[in-house]
Formats: C-alpha cells, sequence, structure tokens
C-alpha cells in the first residue's frame, strides 16, 4: 500500500505539472486582461505601467516559472479584479461547490441505483424500458437547458422552490437535480449493463440450478460483482460534477466557485482562474484516488500494490 502511494504522490505531481502548463498557456492565449481594465481614454504609458504591476512585462516561461514556484507553496496571486488573495477566494466559494456536488451524487444515486437494478431483475418490462428512455433522456438534454426548464416550471409557474442564490436546502434542490440526471442517467445505463453481463456467467447459471430466486442472485451475487465499473463511473461522475457545477452555478446564480470561475474568465482575472483549476484538479486526484482504495474493499481480487 504504502509504495502504491508513494507512485500515485509522484504520478499526481507530474498531472498536476502538466494541468499548470495547460492552463497557464491558455490563458495568455486569451487576451490581455489590461484592455479590460484601463478606460478608454489610456495611454500607451498606462498600459506599460499597469502590466509591469502585474507582472505581464515578462518573457512567457519566466511568468510561468514565478507562477510555478509561488503555486508550489499555496500563492496563486492576487485577484487583477478584487485584489484579494486568489486562493482565499477560491476556498471561500469551494464550500458551496461540495455541498452542490454531495446532494447532486446523492440524487444520481438515488435515481440510478434503484433503476439499475430494477431494470436487471426484469429486462425488457415496463420499467426497463421506461429506466432506458429516462437514461437517454438525462443524457441528451443539456444541463442548461434542463435547468431553465426547472427554473420555468417549478419556480416561476408553481412557485414551489426558489431559483436562484444560497440558502437552505431548498435552493439547492433544483440545482442538484439538474447536476444529478445527467450522472443519473449514465450510471443508471452502466450497472444495468453490467448487472445483465455478470448473470450470464457459470457461477450465476449454477445459483440459479441450486434454486435460488432471481432477486436474491442479483442482489446477494451479482450486485457484487458488477460494482468494478459502476464504482469506476462514479469516481468520474463525482468528478465531472465538480467541474460540471460551472453551467450549474451560472443557471441558478448559485455562489459557489464555478460561478466565480465564469466571472473571472469574463475579467481575464488569470491567478483566480488558475487557483480554481488546480484546487479541483487536486479535488480530482483525491477522488481517483479513494476510488482505487475502495476497489481491493468491494473486490480481493484487485490488489493494491507497487
Amino acid at each position: 500500500m504504502g509504495t502504491f502511494l508513494a507512485r500515485r504522490l509522484i504520478f499526481s505531481a507530474f498531472v498536476l505539472l502538466g494541468v499548470s502548463v495547460i492552463v497557464f498557456g491558455l490563458l495568455r492565449l486569451s487576451g490581455d486582461p489590461t484592455a479590460l481594465m484601463l478606460p478608454i481614454d489610456a495611454t500607451e504609458e498606462d498600459e506599460i505601467v499597469l502590466r509591469r504591476a502585474l507582472g505581464l512585462d515578462e518573457p512567457l516561461p519566466v511568468q510561468y516559472l514565478t507562477f510555478l514556484s509561488r503555486a508550489v507553496v499555496g500563492d496563486f496571486g492576487t485577484s487583477i479584479r478584487h485584489r484579494q488573495p486568489a486562493l482565499q477566494m477560491v476556498a471561500e466559494r469551494i464550500p458551496a461547490t461540495l455541498e452542490l456536488a454531495a446532494l447532486s451524487f446523492v440524487v444520481a444515486l438515488l435515481i440510478a441505483l434503484p433503476l439499475g437494478i430494477f431494470s436487471a431483475l426484469y429486462p425488457n418490462s415496463f420499467i426497463d424500458r421506461l429506466s432506458v428512455l429516462m437514461a437517454l433522456v438525462g443524457q441528451a438534454v443539456p444541463t442548461f437547458l434542463l435547468g431553465i426548464i426547472l427554473i420555468l416550471v417549478v419556480s416561476v409557474q408553481l412557485q414551489l422552490l426558489p431559483a436562484f442564490g444560497r440558502g437552505g436546502i431548498e435552493n439547492l434542490i433544483l440545482p442538484a437535480l439538474t447536476l444529478g440526471t445527467y450522472s443519473a442517467a449514465f450510471i443508471n445505463r452502466l450497472l444495468r449493463s453490467s448487472i445483465l453481463e455478470v448473470l450470464d456467467t457459470d457461477f450465476i447459471r449454477t445459483a440459479r440450478a441450486k434454486g435460488f430466486a432471481n432477486r436474491y442472485i442479483v442482489i446477494r451475487h451479482a450486485l457484487k460483482n458488477a460494482a468494478i465499473p459502476v464504482i469506476t463511473v462514479m469516481g468520474l461522475q463525482v468528478s465531472a460534477l465538480l467541474s460540471g457545477s460551472v453551467v450549474t452555478e451560472t443557471v441558478f446564480a448559485y455562489p459557489g466557485a464555478g460561478l466565480l470561475l465564469v466571472q473571472a474568465l469574463g475579467n481575464r482575472d488569470f491567478p483566480v482562474v488558475q487557483a480554481f483549476v488546480m484546487v479541483i484538479a487536486v479535488l480530482v486526484i483525491i477522488i481517483n484516488l479513494v476510488v482505487d482504495v475502495i476497489y481491493g474493499l468491494v473486490d480481493p481480487r484487485v490488489q493494491i500494490t507497487g
């Protein structure tokens, strides 16, 4: 286990290095932030002074090395727009995003697990066909469109739930339902196909020959053996929920890190964008590591070794 963790940490360091290069390069291709900060009547000298103050007058390799050396110790610079530490701004918004992602994941599991299991128990039944239809619709409808529809129907027409902002659990229901629907559709389809594949194996035929009920076979034997690919997708979906919160938070004006990212991109606030991307990258790496460890707990055949 120790060797495995050490190797993963080394690999993660290279992943973060690659992410830092990509986000740094793409931001510099997006344009000069001084153009948005200076008034229309600003002179060329004003632009030079501002670029020097922001460190944008240095060659790109020097700018990147400066950014990297500070990022290693958790210093992503100061927000160009708000003049506050970028990491602090992201850290203040991350709890709201994690809250939304966690509830969205719960919603996804509450929808996907029962539908996937019942679809495998009763293939080609009405429940199975309804499950497949819901999965197709859930993956086909864009998140922003589903969010707008929910706002119009639930908030505007029925006036049941608030559409914007952050407060109690009622403010989280619509964003979580919007964000969790796509993940639910994906997990549902994979769970159904994984269970049906396991049901076609020899040891399941043996269990049936012994007279065990189909429901017992699915829950006691098939579900556990079908869990590995499903756990993989669940880990990926948690990562997708974190990154996908950007669109959902924008639609519902939810004050999380995703909305902060959209605002920072509009202002070309490089430090805030870089801090957000690196924080999300670290969270995704941690999630993937946890999933790898869960493999060994669910299936003893999976060995976590160096």
